[in-house]
């Protein structure tokens, strides 16, 4: 018998997904609010594969999610900045062109 809350692994599981769930609503109703000509999103985690390319594999999952990028595609935002990531890539973009940049690695190692 697992109990009331279920396994470690089911609880788990609805962690990580209440984790960017709740992250990718709230980004969209953010975006869907502003009446901006630009838009700048500041995100902790990745919304892009480019710039987490570098980290271990096993831990791409917990660096980002490419959901994210689904509002920001659609409210045209102008650019994106993220940490996170610390061994991987500065730049990348999403699939509508929207550039993505990851400042993990400049914040750790105090480059400008």
């Amino acid at each position: 018998m697992t109990g009331a809350r279920g396994s470690p692994l089911v609880r788990f599981v609805a962690f990580a997904l209440l984790a960017i769930v709740v992250p990718i609503a709230a980004l969209g109703a953010a975006l869907a609010r502003l009446r901006t000509r630009s838009r700048v999103a500041v995100l902790h985690y990745a919304p892009v594969r480019e710039t987490v390319d570098g980290e271990p594999l096993e831990i791409y999952p917990f660096l980002g999610s490419s959901r994210l990028e689904e509002p920001i595609n659609r409210y045209e935002v102008s650019a994106v900045v993220h940490g996170h990531a610390h061994r991987g890539q500065p730049e990348g973009r999403t699939a509508t062109g929207v550039p993505v940049y990851n400042v993990a690695n400049a914040c750790a190692t105090g480059a400008t």
